[in-house]
C-alpha cells in the first residue's frame, strides 16, 4: 500500500493496535467462557456420578434386604422342618414308651398267669396227697382197727412227716417260683433299661446331629452373607474406583484441552502480533525507502561497442516488478506495482484495499538495438539489464 502521509500510517498502526486488543479481549473471554462451561460439565458429571453411585447403593441394599429375606425364609422353613422332625421324633418315643409298657404288661401278665398255674398246679397235687392220706387212713382204719390203735403213734408222726413234705415241698415250689419270677422280672427291667438307655442315647445322637446340621446351615448362610455383602462392597467400591478414574480422565481431558485451546489462542494471538509487527515493519520500511515516494523512473545508461547496460535502484522484492522492452533505437523501462492491504475484524469480516501504479520511461540511444538478446541481473540492490546491439 502507498504511503502518503506519516499521520496516515500511524493512524493505520493505531487501527492495527485496536484490532489486536479487540481480538485478544474476545480471546479471553472464549477462555472465561470455555472455563464456566468445564465447570459447569464437571458439575453435572459430578451431580451424574453421585445419583449412579446412590442408585448403585440403593439397588445394592435392596438386593443384600431380599437375599437376607430368602435366607431368613429359608432359616424358617428349616426350624419347621426342624419341629416337625421333633414331633415326629416325640410320637416315636410315645409309641417307644407304649411298646414297652405294654412288653412289661404282656411279661407281668404271662408271669401271672405262670404263677397261678404253679399255684393251682400245687394245691391240686396238695389236695390230692391230702385225699390219698385220709383215704389210706380210712382204708387202714377199716383194715385194722386194732393196728390204729398200736399204730396210732407211728401213724400221726407219719401224717406229720407227710404234712411237713408236702409244707417243705410247697415252700420249695414257692421260692422257686418266687426266683423264677424275680430273674424274669430283673431281666426285664434291664431290657427295659437297655432299651431306655439305647433310646436316649438314640435321641441324643440325633439332636447332636440335627444341632451340627443346623450349625452348617447357620454358618453356610452366614458364610453366604458374607461372601455376598463382600462381593456387593466390591462391587462398589469398583463403582466408585471407576466414576473417580472416569471423573478423573475427563479432569484431564478438560485441562489438556483448555490448555491446547490455550495454546492455540496464545499461537493465533503471536501470530497476529507477529503479522501486525511485519505488517508495521513492512509499512514503516516502505515510509523510509526512497523507492516508494520515486514519481519517475531514473536510470543510468552505459554504453559500449557491443550492448548498452541500464541500471535501476530496486529493491529485492520489487525486482519483477521492472520490465523492459527494446524496439529499434528505443529502450522503454516500464514498473508497474501493486499495493493491497486486508484487515481482518474481530467479527470475521475482512476488510481489504488494492492500487496499482505504472510508471514507464523510454530512453533513446543512436544505434539499433537486438531486442531478442536482452538479460538481467540483480547486485547489491541494482538491477541491471543489458541490451545487446545489432
Amino acid at each position: 500500500m502507498k504511503i502518503n502521509s506519516s499521520k496516515d500510517s500511524q493512524a493505520q498502526i493505531n487501527e492495527l493496535n485496536k484490532q489486536h486488543n479487540k481480538r485478544i479481549q474476545q480471546m479471553n473471554k472464549e477462555l472465561t467462557n470455555i472455563d464456566k462451561e468445564f465447570n459447569q460439565r464437571k458439575k453435572i458429571l459430578k451431580e451424574e456420578g453421585d445419583q449412579e453411585l446412590a442408585l448403585q447403593k440403593t439397588e445394592n441394599k435392596y438386593k443384600l434386604q431380599k437375599d437376607i429375606q430368602e435366607n431368613e425364609q429359608k432359616l424358617i422353613e428349616q426350624y419347621g422342618k426342624l419341629e416337625k422332625t421333633q414331633q415326629q421324633m416325640a410320637k416315636e418315643i410315645s409309641q417307644l414308651n407304649d411298646h414297652h409298657k405294654d412288653s412289661i404288661r404282656e411279661l407281668n401278665m404271662i408271669n401271672q398267669e405262670q404263677f397261678e398255674e404253679n399255684y393251682l398246679k400245687n394245691a391240686e397235687t396238695k389236695e390230692k396227697l391230702h385225699d390219698q392220706t385220709v383215704q389210706f387212713t380210712k382204708d387202714l382204719e377199716d383194715k385194722t382197727n386194732s393196728e390204729v390203735k398200736l399204730k396210732d403213734i407211728q401213724a400221726g408222726q407219719r401224717i406229720k412227716g407227710l404234712d411237713q413234705f408236702n409244707a417243705d415241698r410247697y415252700n420249695t415250689n414257692e421260692k422257686l417260683y418266687e426266683n423264677e419270677f424275680k430273674k424274669a422280672k430283673n431281666r426285664n427291667e434291664r431290657s427295659l433299661q437297655q432299651q431306655e438307655k439305647d433310646f436316649q442315647f438314640n435321641y441324643k445322637q440325633l439332636g447332636y446331629k440335627q444341632d451340627q446340621t443346623l450349625k452348617e446351615i447357620d454358618q453356610t448362610q452366614k458364610l453366604q452373607l458374607d461372601n455376598k455383602q463382600k462381593h456387593y462392597q466390591d462391587i462398589l467400591k469398583q463403582k466408585d474406583q471407576s466414576f473417580k478414574e472416569k471423573y478423573k480422565n475427563m479432569v484431564e481431558l478438560h485441562n489438556g484441552i483448555i490448555e491446547r485451546t490455550q495454546s492455540r489462542f496464545q499461537n493465533e494471538i503471536d501470530n497476529i502480533v507477529k503479522t501486525h509487527a511485519d505488517n508495521k515493519k513492512t509499512i514503516l520500511d516502505k515510509m523510509e525507502d526512497d523507492f516508494y515516494h520515486v514519481r519517475m523512473i531514473d536510470p543510468t545508461i552505459e554504453e559500449n561497442e557491443k550492448f548498452y547496460e541500464i541500471s535501476l535502484k530496486v529493491p529485492p522484492h520489487e525486482k519483477e516488478t521492472v520490465q523492459i522492452a527494446a524496439n529499434k533505437r528505443n529502450i522503454k523501462l516500464t514498473l508497474s506495482r501493486r499495493f493491497s492491504d486486508q484487515i481482518d475484524n474481530i467479527d470475521g469480516t475482512h476488510a481489504q484495499s488494492r492500487k496499482s501504479e505504472l510508471l514507464s520511461q523510454t530512453i533513446n540511444v543512436n544505434e539499433l538495438v537486438d531486442p531478442s538478446k536482452v538479460t538481467q541481473k540483480y547486485e547489491e540492490g541494482v538491477l541491471k539489464f543489458k541490451v545487446m546491439k545489432l
